[in-house]
């Protein structure tokens, strides 16, 4: 065990430096200070738990026009999904 912890001692360390910097925005990380910004502005669990529901639905929110982008400039079209699934929605119910 000692002998690969030496050998691959660079990989390693590369993955542990890459974990620590994709961290930042991730619960896990966020977690780590909630108590102190809890305390720091006075909230509740429940608070807490509010104002970090609204940031996340708010940041989904802002990544949805991205993801459009992106999917038109790979298929080189326009794809809806409420297309097909309205679709199939009509001939369920006729």
């Amino acid at each position: 065990m000692i002998a690969f912890l030496r050998q691959n001692l660079r990989f390693l360390g590369a993955g542990l430096l890459l974990t620590l910097f994709s961290a930042f925005g991730q619960t896990w990380f966020i977690s780590l200070f909630a108590g102190h910004i809890r305390a720091a502005h006075g909230l509740s669990d429940g608070g807490w738990g509010s104002l970090y529901s609204i940031a996340t639905l708010a940041s989904a929110v802002g990544t949805r026009p991205r993801r459009w982008t992106m999917m038109h400039s790979i298929t080189g079209q326009r794809w809806r999904a409420s297309d097909s699934s309205l679709a199939s929605w009509r001939s369920a119910i006729s």
